[in-house]
C-alpha cells in the first residue's frame, strides 16, 4: 500500500498511546509509497499481522473483465 515506514510507525505509536486498534486495508501488490519503505507489504509477507485475502471479484460482472482483473 502507499504508506511510508515513517507514517506507518507514527500511526502505530499513536494507537498504542491511545490504547486503540488499527485496521490497515491495502494491496501488497499495489504501487509503493513515494516516501521510503513498504511496511504494509513487509508485515503481510512476514505474517506479523493477521490478514485476509479477497478471492472473489465483485466489481467486474463480465467474465472477460474478471480475467483481466487477475493480472
Amino acid at each position: 500500500s502507499k504508506i511510508s515506514t515513517k507514517d506507518f510507525n507514527r500511526i502505530l505509536e499513536r494507537a498504542k498511546k491511545d490504547s486503540s486498534r488499527v485496521l490497515f486495508i491495502g494491496d501488497s501488490r499495489q504501487f509503493g509509497s513515494v516516501s521510503a519503505g513498504s511496511p504494509f507489504k513487509q508485515v503481510v509477507q512476514q505474517r506479523i499481522i493477521n490478514n485476509a485475502n479477497l478471492l472473489e471479484h465483485r466489481r467486474q460482472k463480465d467474465k472477460e473483465l474478471r480475467v483481466i482483473g487477475l493480472f
